[in-house]
């Protein structure tokens, strides 16, 4: 009888203790839903509200980049409508720091930060970070790589344009001959390129900065500088040319010379025997002898 009264009361004592983790066990659970929901609660509450707005732009983005496939035929107004609409809603300014600009930056929630980025084990420069992706300066990647780029406007929008290389590719207007155009050269400008300092006024030729920025003969350089003229001259129109003077006798009577010869100055035509024409002779000790000229 003792014997099975003592098993009871275990039975009981193991029922009781069972019941007691269950509810510690339910408590906690409770305890955690609660702080969950709380925790959840404050962040939805900290979101700035033009964030909100985005993250639902981008859900109606969603939705209809899905139904385009299936509605594309019977609603091609409408899906012009509704691509126009997401961007009417990203009227927020841009979060990017340091980075301003027209449109391309106004993307809601992107928070640049400043990153070292060290290069070669060499050297160090700042870059700017968004997530996992890394932003270099192009100023660095221009030098770095030798690229080109730059800042083009139209009509008050601007983009960045980048290219490997200034030259471009035109299109072959007739059949390549040996004493033709060169190439696509006639549509290449030289001296208006970045690397080229200057043109020469002595030797007709550009002066380069390709390698250096003190300016120096660049054999390639003058090379596509003589080609492209040479190519201009066989395509564009030929120059006009204004014969003002041929100090030749019988081109009087076809042209009147306005020459402006001051006192103490002297000028005459006088045949040169080597050269089978007429030449001016002029002496002008002090003040020059002048020629009104037509401008064109």
């Amino acid at each position: 009888m003792r014997e099975r009264y003592g098993l009871n009361m275990r039975c009981l004592a193991a029922r009781v203790n069972y019941k007691t983790l269950i509810v510690i066990c339910a408590f906690f659970t409770l305890v955690t839903v609660l702080l969950w929901n709380k925790c959840s609660s404050d962040k939805a509450i900290q979101f700035p509200r033009h964030l909100n707005s985005g993250f639902r732009v981008d859900g109606l983005d969603k939705r209809a980049a899905a139904s385009e496939s299936n509605h594309y035929v019977n609603h091609g107004p409408r899906q012009q409508s509704e691509e126009a609409f997401p961007q009417e809603q990203q009227k927020a300014p841009p979060v990017v720091g340091g980075f301003n600009s027209n449109r391309g930056s106004k993307v809601l929630g992107l928070k640049y930060e400043e990153i070292d980025c060290l290069i070669n084990d060499e050297h160090t420069i700042k870059g700017r970070r968004e997530g996992n992706e890394v932003f270099l300066p192009f100023t660095w990647v221009e030098k770095y790589f030798d690229v080109y780029g730059k800042v083009a406007q139209y009509d008050g929008y601007e983009r960045f344009e980048f290219s490997h290389s200034y030259s471009k590719v035109y299109a072959q207007r007739a059949p390549y001959h040996p004493d033709g155009v060169f190439m696509s050269f006639e549509g290449y400008n030289v001296e208006v390129r970045d690397r080229v300092k200057c043109i020469s006024g002595v030797e007709g030729v550009p002066l380069s900065t390709q390698w250096g920025p003190q300016g120096y003969f660049y054999p390639i350089q003058i090379a596509q500088y003589g080609l492209s003229h040479y190519s201009k001259n066989l395509t564009e129109k030929p120059p006009h040319i204004e014969v003002y003077e041929t100090a030749e006798d019988r081109d009087k009577n076809s042209k009147t010379n306005d020459w402006t010869v001051p006192k103490g100055c002297f000028m005459a035509s006088v045949a040169d025997k080597s050269r089978f024409t007429n030449v001016k002779q002029f002496i002008a000790p002090v003040l020059g002898i002048k020629l009104k000229a037509m401008h064109m």
